[in-house]
């Protein structure tokens, strides 16, 4: 397996977000009322909840599993879950950036609103050069023909 193969990339990604989800919780033991009771944090300590049991899941899930491609290929239903909303991969990193997005609008909207503005500028401009590559990709195959 290379150093860039589907079972580590995800694994490395379910366990950082599992780990900075601990993490809010660890700082949240030292917040005040007001901070605690506010509702972009408990939006956030929701969001983060779900976050920390699914991609601790997941995490441990490629751990154990990661190796047989006939349990990845039915927990990851494509290459990008985000593709197909309702599984179980979609749903630990969805949770994650919203749980980040609401922590960042308990300290101000405009931060929520760059956060939202960079999310869609950064998957768009990703999204272009995946269709780019894979453009390039499929007329060298067949000029190859």
């Amino acid at each position: 397996m290379g150093k860039f193969d589907f079972r580590n990339i995800y694994f490395w990604i379910h366990t950082s977000f599992a780990a900075v989800s601990i993490a809010f919780f660890i700082g949240l033991l030292s917040a005040g009322p007001t901070t605690t009771d506010a509702l972009s944090i408990e939006i956030a300590s929701v969001l983060f909840c779900i976050s920390v049991v699914s991609n601790s899941g997941l995490s441990l899930f490629l751990a154990f599993f990661g190796n047989g491609a006939i349990y990845v290929s039915r927990a990851y239903i494509t290459i990008f879950p985000w593709n197909e909303i309702s599984s179980l991969p979609a749903i630990s990193i969805l949770s994650f950036i919203s749980a980040v997005i609401s922590l960042f609008s308990y300290y101000s909207y405009l931060y929520m609103a760059i956060t939202i503005g960079m999310i869609i500028y950064t998957a768009k401009f990703l999204q272009s050069i995946i269709h780019k590559a894979n453009v390039a990709s499929f007329e060298s195959d067949e000029d190859s023909e």
